[in-house]
């Protein structure tokens, strides 16, 4: 049986989902065949530009989402899909399977793409889809969103164990080190930055539950997905505080020929501003000087 996820609808979901329909009516075809050339894809949308390295099929130096500007301020240093197939390791990255197709669309009226569309793998054999949609917030304000609709096809005629991974590692506020990482109700990560008295917070809750989640210092989830040896995640749910920290989940599935595992997720940063504590200090010698200077004035 299939293992899908549509999402909820109607409000901010559905308007995604109708963005989506839109641009796979309206995409505009970047590459065709098979690469393993190192190629950047940039997204931008109103605050927000992403850019997306396609390609790069080696582990050492993985493809994914890597920079995330959000008003001119980086927030990301990768994020991307790891899979294995059967209990053996060792995962790869989803790029390995070579790229075989990828379009990009503009799917409002704000200049630039805002969507990427690419599979990889060939599409009679097993092949991974991934579909991105960034959604900026108003210039200069803090909120900045990128959806992820994710296609796993097994179109072999054998089942397959599919061990497929997210590892996520956000740099908040344009830093390596974080406040607080932690995952909770088992599937929803956040990530939390405090830079400068802007308080920036990074969330995602996928439309299907992992199977397993992980919360470490870099880069011991990485270091594990790209070893020679299968990954199995800790676990560990956190807190964790005050490192360089990431996040993973893991989905497990037997995949029957012709099956796919299909998953919608969204990640949301936003920010609020931390008043700055001179100006509480400030305000309290003001009144303490006020307070002085009514005394004096009774004093005959």
């Amino acid at each position: 049986m299939k293992t899908t996820s549509s999402g909820p609808r109607g409000g901010r979901a559905g308007r995604r989902g109708f963005l989506f329909s839109l641009a796979a009516a309206a995409l505009v075809s970047l590459a065709v065949a098979p690469s393993a050339n190192a190629v950047s894809v940039v997204l931008q949308d109103l605050n927000s530009l992403v850019t997306i390295e396609v390609d790069n099929c080696t582990n050492q130096s993985p493809a994914g989402v890597g920079e995330w500007l959000m008003n001119g301020v980086n927030q990301n240093k990768l994020e991307w899909f790891w899979y294995r197939l059967g209990a053996s390791g060792p995962e790869a990255p989803i790029n390995s399977l070579g790229r075989t197709y990828m379009s990009a669309s503009d799917t409002n009226e704000n200049p630039g793409n805002d969507s990427l569309f690419v599979r990889y793998g060939s599409m009679d054999a097993f092949h991974v889809e991934v579909q991105f949609l960034l959604t900026g917030g108003a210039p200069g304000s803090g909120t900045s969103d990128l959806t992820e609709v994710i296609h796993v096809h097994n179109k072999t005629s054998e089942a397959v164990g599919l061990h497929f991974f997210e590892y996520a590692d956000f740099d908040l506020g344009g830093t390596p080190v974080d406040v607080e990482a932690v995952i909770t109700g088992g599937n929803t990560a956040k990530q939390r930055d405090i830079v400068n008295f802007t308080d920036y917070i990074m969330a995602e809750t996928p439309a299907i539950s992992p199977d397993l989640v992980e919360v470490n210092a870099y880069n011991n989830t990485l270091a594990s997905l790209t070893d020679a040896g299968p990954t199995t995640l800790s676990g560990y749910t956190g807190p964790m505080y005050d490192t360089d920290l990431t996040w993973a989940f893991q989905w497990d599935r037997i995949l029957g020929p012709n099956d796919e595992f299909i998953m919608s997720k969204d990640k949301n940063i936003s920010t609020q501003i931390i008043p700055e504590p001179v100006t509480v200090v400030g305000l309290l010698l003001g009144i303490g000087c006020l307070a002085r200077y009514v005394r004096r004035r009774r004093t005959p």
